[in-house]
């Protein structure tokens, strides 16, 4: 009887085991085949949720005024929270151009395109659509505004060779751009820049072939070396001597005399400036330019110079430290000599005073 009622008892046991297992795994199947059911239509309904989304969000930056160009493409670039480095298009409603950004990789806005091509087709205007004569002015009208701002690398580390436009030097230099941000005063080339700010006529030279007025006021401004402490051999047109002379530029900072070549500051300054001869007074005395001692200057360049020694009454060699000094400063022996000793021949008075001097000093001593 103890032995019938044991039998009983596991075969309890054993039924309600395998009833526990088969609840669990036709649980388990439930869930994943619902799952797998969520991702198969995830699948096939969000691209187009996401397509007809795009579709809506770019048709509701359409712009109101009938024009072709959407509204996207007044937006400003935007990198994104996301810290990759993808190179995309951007259109900037300033110069009427498709420009490269740094985009992050996602969010952002929709003024974003993966070419160039695809940039310009959405956001530049073709001649014969409705805007055409719009879209031309914008592009080809003159931005004094958009060259007069300064070079601005923005807030990203990158190292991107670009050119602004330094309105006191008055031409396009290079400087190194973060990648995002900055301004507009910012070209890939230096033709681009040069095109827009600097112009395509020489100094001196109007657009119908004659003669205009120049600014020669920069060449009236003294040498500066700037703050920074490179070591760059730049030229300056020198107001008091009349010529462009050599200095040592640091680097940053200065003043717009200052040319990377002499045949630019001769060109910007000499051929402007009428060169006057050295002014000499009624007893035939020399400017004071002449009379100036030799001034090395605060920089410390080694350029070969020559200047006028009054004392020996010739032209005497010395090292120019670069900038500053006075215009008793030449390139050659032969200038400081067209310059300087043919003015300082004695007048007749002094000669006559020197030479009494020297025969009663030697031959008629006085008692």
């Amino acid at each position: 009887m103890a032995e019938t009622r044991y039998e009983e008892v596991n075969y309890s046991k054993q039924h309600g085991k395998s009833s526990c297992c088969l609840k669990f795994w036709l649980a388990f199947f439930v869930i994943v085949s619902l799952a797998l059911i969520g991702v198969v239509l995830w699948l096939l309904l969000a691209p187009n949720s996401a397509s007809d989304l795009n579709a809506r969000s770019r048709a509701a930056l359409q712009t109101a005024s009938g024009t072709n160009r959407p509204g996207l493409c007044a937006l400003p670039p935007a990198q994104g929270p996301c810290k990759a480095t993808i190179w995309r298009y951007y259109f900037d409603a300033t110069s009427g151009e498709c420009k490269k950004f740094i985009y992050g990789g996602c969010s952002g806005n929709a003024n974003n395109f993966i070419s160039i091509q695809e940039c310009m087709n959405t956001c530049m205007l073709l001649p014969g659509s409705k805007s055409s004569n719009m879209i031309i002015i914008l592009i080809e009208r003159p931005k004094p505004k958009f060259c007069r701002l300064e070079m601005d690398p923005g807030p990203c580390f990158g190292a991107i060779l670009r050119y602004a436009y330094d309105e006191k030097l008055g031409k396009c230099v290079e400087f190194a751009y973060g990648g995002c941000d900055g301004n507009a005063n910012n070209f890939e080339t230096l033709e681009e820049c040069e095109r827009k700010c600097v112009g395509e006529l020489e100094p001196g030279t109007s657009s119908d072939g004659g003669i205009s007025a120049v600014d020669t006021t920069l060449c009236h401004l003294p040498h500066d070396p700037g703050n920074c402490y490179a070591h760059i051999q730049r030229w300056a047109f020198d107001a008091n001597s009349g010529q462009c002379v050599q200095f040592i530029y640091g680097g940053c900072g200065g003043n717009a005399n200052n040319f990377e070549t002499k045949e630019a500051c001769e060109r910007r300054c000499l051929a402007n400036i009428p060169l006057a001869r050295p002014a000499t007074g009624d007893d035939g005395l020399p400017d004071a330019v002449c009379s100036l001692p030799a001034e090395v200057g605060p920089c410390r360049g080694a350029l070969k110079r020559w200047y006028y020694d009054v004392s020996k009454g010739q032209c005497t060699e010395f090292v120019y430290g670069g900038c500053r000094g006075n215009a008793n400063n030449f390139e050659s022996k032969e200038a400081c000599e067209a310059r300087c000793s043919g003015e300082l021949s004695p007048p007749p008075s002094s000669l006559f005073y020197s030479l009494t001097n020297f025969l009663s000093t030697n031959f008629f001593p006085t008692v």
